[in-house]
Parts: structure tokens; C-alpha cells; sequence
């Protein structure tokens, strides 16, 4: 069975979705990790294939609280 998990935000968001990918491959499933260009190697470091956006979430993020925080 094939299981893609989506795993967006920092890396206290992406890594847990790591392990569970680890945890999941472990008992035989077929795992890929989708996340942000910039945790790719958080995912192929572990052994999971990863699939990536070019969207740098963390940049966006940090502009959201700039803007957030000048109102």
C-alpha cells in the first residue's frame, strides 16, 4: 500500500511525520514524505523519499508575523 504523508511548517511539524513515515515503512508500507524544498534532507537522511514544493514556508511565515506585528 502506498502512503504519501504531507508534512508542512517548521521542523517540530515535519519531523514527527518523519518517524511516522519510518514507523509505517518499517511494516511494509510504501511511504513518501511530501514537505518544503528546504527539510528534504531531513526526510532523505532518514530513508524516506520525499517529494518537495519550491515554497519556502518558513520566509512566508516570518512575513505574516512582520505584518502581523506592525498593525
Amino acid at each position: 500500500m502506498n502512503i504519501r504523508i504531507l508534512a508542512m511548517g517548521t521542523r517540530g511539524d515535519v519531523q514527527p511525520y518523519g518517524a511516522l513515515g519510518l514507523g509505517l515503512q518499517r511494516v511494509g508500507f510504501d511511504v513518501t514524505l511530501g514537505t518544503t524544498a528546504d527539510f528534504r534532507s531531513l526526510a532523505e537522511d532518514s530513508g524516506l523519499p520525499c517529494i518537495t514544493t519550491q515554497q519556502d514556508l518558513r520566509s512566508r511565515l516570518a512575513r505574516c508575523r512582520t505584518t502581523r506585528a506592525a498593525r
